[in-house]
């Protein structure tokens, strides 16, 4: 044993579950570690382990925990906190999450759906956390760099990498206006649980949350209904965006422009990302490229993004069987 499962084993007996069942939670992209925690009585809480060298800070967690839970949000309840060493104990919200759940029950997945987005807009109606960063045109613009660095095969020249973000940038600040909102940042299907125990909007269990900004509203709503992990239906997700703007209250032709740039901003990245994770050794990503790659096109055929769509295919190329094989083997 190491030093660190040392420390993770006092911080569990110190909160009476030292004697609990450990068993591993699936991991996802970061170097966080879950446990789901389970007592011979059947009681059962999940614990989290987050390394020093992790991008995410149990602080950040605690705090966003705090306020949603403040507005009847469905996060977890957090019962310890080692903020030191990174050890956290947090409610169990149950082991389906709603990409599990679908897969058996695809008939639940409209109203699942509108759940979340109802409990999203009760989010965007209240006053956000405090001391959140702020993701504007100008953040949202640099926030695909891992594309450049990671996805293109040809170097991209440093000055027409500056050039098309300063581009896209102008693209967003003329489209993405008006007050910011908070967002949960990774708000998709593997990160909701349906809590059917719980009451209100806190049925939608929440969880990785801690990379919460300010930005636009469409940002949760299209990580939500433009998931690259699974296949929508484009009549559920028409349906979806339309509930949404109803319950906001929004201008839909506002609302559909921020979806497009949204679309193209948030997938840019996340090809960048996913190639970036092929790198490290996690090559499974690339399996979602394809349709992260459709939904980039998609975006980019609307017509706010007609000023600089034609540069953005110039200089990025489809995911190609040759390129995600020459993605493989960097």
């Amino acid at each position: 044993m190491t030093h660190r499962d040392d420390l993770f084993t006092a911080f569990l007996q110190a909160n009476g579950w030292g004697t609990a069942q450990r068993d591993a939670i699936k991991q996802d992209a970061s170097k966080r570690r879950y446990l789901r925690l389970t007592r011979p009585s059947g009681t059962t809480c999940i614990a989290m382990d987050i390394p020093a060298d992790a991008t995410e800070r149990p602080d950040d967690i605690v705090r966003i925990t705090h306020h949603l839970r403040s507005i009847q949000l469905g996060a977890p309840e957090i019962y310890a906190v080692d903020a030191q060493n990174g050890f956290l104990l947090v409610e169990d919200l149950g082991p389906l999450r709603y990409a599990d759940e679908f897969k058996s029950s695809p008939q639940l997945q409209k109203p699942r759906y509108i759940a979340a987005i109802d409990a999203l807009v009760h989010l965007q109606h209240n006053a956000p956390a405090a001391n959140l960063p702020v993701a504007g045109p100008d953040v949202l613009a640099q926030m695909i760099d891992p594309l450049f660095e990671y996805y293109i095969q040809a170097p991209c020249d440093p000055d027409q990498k500056q050039s098309l973000t300063k581009a896209f940038f102008k693209v967003l600040s003329e489209n993405l206006t008006g007050q910011m909102v908070m967002s949960l940042r990774d708000c998709h299907a593997e990160n909701l649980i349906w809590v059917a125990a719980k009451t209100g909007h806190a049925r939608v269990g929440l969880i990785d949350y801690q990379d919460a900004f300010l930005t636009h509203p469409a940002y949760d709503i299209v990580s939500l209904v433009f998931d690259v992990r699974r296949d929508i239906p484009d009549d559920l997700r028409c349906d979806l965006i339309e509930h949404y703007i109803a319950q906001s209250g929004h201008d839909a032709d506002h609302m559909k422009t921020a979806f497009a740039l949204i679309n193209v901003q948030r997938n840019l990245r996340i090809l960048g990302v996913f190639a970036r994770l092929a790198k490290q050794q996690k090559p499974h990503y690339l399996d979602w490229a394809p349709r992260t790659w459709a939904f980039i096109e998609q975006g980019l055929r609307d017509p706010c993004m007609a000023p600089i769509a034609s540069e953005f295919r110039r200089i990025v190329t489809p995911p190609t069987p040759q390129h995600i094989q020459w993605l493989r083997s960097c």
